[in-house]
């Protein structure tokens, strides 16, 4: 079992004013506490995009102080599934916007984590548009769940098949006559 994981950028602890700060707190205020998401493979390369940008990917560091992190296993090449489905979007050049043809930072990591397999698709919700802050929530809430770990467990014993042929439950009298 492999793992990768999704950061989530906090903009509370972002110190003075420019314009791409102003953004990330703005989208932060709408859904807190979230402003932008990554998806960062076993080998230290981060998927993401920003606005005007298309998708990227390179390797990189997160700082604890702004990132939140949800790690994620899964095998082999369920990873490297979802790999080729991010480096399709680099080679593709997606755009940032929220119109058809177009992605951006949640809705991309939303769906190479759902269509590459790493979370079942009822794990997240099947939606356009959602916020880094409800994507945290919804693979918490997965990453949380707790699997069986012997799936016989909960099977009930083998029953007998029931048997449907004609049977004799009680002997037959016979009644004879003058």
């Amino acid at each position: 079992m492999s793992q990768c994981t999704v950061w989530f950028y906090n903009p509370q602890n972002d110190s003075g004013l420019t314009s791409a700060n102003l953004i990330n707190k703005f989208v932060a205020s709408v859904s807190p506490p979230f402003c932008h998401v990554e998806l960062q493979f076993p080998g230290g390369e981060a998927c993401s995009i920003v606005m005007h940008g298309t998708v990227r990917m390179r390797k990189r560091t997160f700082d604890p102080d702004f990132y939140a992190d949800v790690v994620l296993h899964a095998q082999p090449q369920t990873l490297a599934k979802t790999l080729a489905l991010a480096r399709w979007h680099v080679d593709s050049r997606t755009p940032f916007g929220v119109s058809s043809g177009h992605t951006f930072c949640s809705k991309l990591v939303a769906e190479l984590l759902r269509d590459g397999g790493i979370v079942p698709p009822h794990a997240l919700p099947q939606t356009t548009v959602i916020s880094p802050s409800a994507l945290h929530e919804h693979l918490v809430r997965f990453r949380d769940t707790p699997l069986l770990r012997d799936p016989h467990a909960v099977v009930s014993a083998p029953t007998p098949p029931v048997d449907f042929a004609p049977q004799r439950c009680a002997p037959q009298l016979r009644l004879t006559g003058p």
